[in-house]
């Protein structure tokens, strides 16, 4: 069964094949749990193929499957672990949390409802995923990013909580749409990168290339076309998002190259952002130090305490850091 279920990961799988497999899934609970197991391994080879020696990573992969395919009824809860704790390891970041949303078969029916799929980036970590349809995502520290295993006949959707950088594969018949807390963005084919985490009032899009629409949650609001080069910044509340012309995208997405590079930003929207990479709580005593414009570049690896240090050479302010707090004064 190990086989058919990678040759059903790998989309090879034959129609009498797949249905093979889904009613072997439905059969009994420890198959179902079984399949979860090695579809948790699979992603976690996905990921590290990404960010390290794709025939190494493939060999270690067949033999941890081997390993968990030695009990027909999967492994105990603390053994697999200690088999994904390895896996997680050929990866270029920290253990990954999956948390599969599974929907049950249905035998009655030929075609059987999308399991979705749920990525959380550790603090400090940055990960770079495909999707089913060929599309490549840079997901940045602390983001939740959600996705189906295959896409519907009738349109691509993924959720988004968090920072993402998109290389969408164009399919003129079916639009590629990210839903988030404030916005959703539909596109064909194109690049952009989305700053969208749910506890910040604005959500940031950068075109790099392609045309993106920008449709709101809020009823009422008319869809925003945006053409490359342009960033739109939508606050919560807002009638319409603030278009800026010409900016660098090549800063914008510096992240996903191992680069914090932020240009004449206010200090409130850089704590914002650090807030979230690094998961910390900033206070600000002074309200005229929001005001603060703010130039820099560090790199991924740098921490906060590195960061700060640098910005208040040129600012007056002091800080002080107790456990996840920083009171900025």
């Amino acid at each position: 069964m190990e086989n058919l279920i990678v040759k059903y990961f790998q989309k090879t799988c034959s129609d009498e094949e797949k249905k093979a497999l889904f009613d072997w899934i439905d059969a009994d609970a420890a198959n179902k749990n079984y399949y979860r197991q090695i579809r948790n391994l699979w992603d976690v080879n996905l990921i590290s193929e990404a960010a390290g020696d794709e025939e190494q990573n493939g060999i270690t992969y067949l033999k941890l499957i081997k390993e968990l395919g030695s009990s027909s009824n999967g492994l105990k809860p603390s053994r697999f672990r200690h088999i994904m704790i390895r896996a997680s390891k050929m990866a270029a970041v920290a253990v990954i949390s999956f948390a599969i949303a599974w929907v049950c078969y249905s035998k009655a029916e030929q075609n059987r409802e999308i399991a979705w799929q749920t990525i959380e980036v550790p603090v400090g970590q940055r990960v770079l995923i495909s999707l089913a349809d060929g599309s490549s995502i840079w997901l940045n520290s602390m983001t939740r990013f959600s996705y189906p295993e295959s896409f519907s006949k009738n349109k691509r959707m993924v959720k988004l909580d968090g920072e993402a950088y998109f290389e969408v594969i164009r399919n003129d018949k079916l639009p590629f749409e990210v839903e988030t807390a404030q916005v959703d963005i539909k596109v064909k084919g194109t690049k952009f990168n989305l700053y969208a985490y749910r506890a910040q009032p604005n959500t940031e899009t950068t075109l790099v290339e392609g045309k993106v629409l920008m449709a709101f949650a809020h009823e009422g609001l008319p869809e925003v076309e945006m053409m490359p080069n342009q960033k739109a910044i939508y606050t919560q509340g807002s009638a319409m998002p603030e278009i800026i012309n010409n900016v660098d995208t090549e800063i914008e997405t510096s992240w996903t190259r191992g680069v914090y590079n932020f240009k004449d930003i206010t200090f409130d929207k850089l704590i914002g952002r650090l807030e979230h990479y690094f998961d910390m709580k900033i206070t600000v005593k002074r309200e005229d130090i929001l005001a603060y414009r703010c130039t820099g570049k560090f790199l991924y690896d740098e921490t906060i305490k590195d960061i700060l240090d640098v910005v208040k050479t040129s600012k007056p302010f002091k800080y002080k850091i107790e456990d996840r707090l920083i009171t900025i004064y």
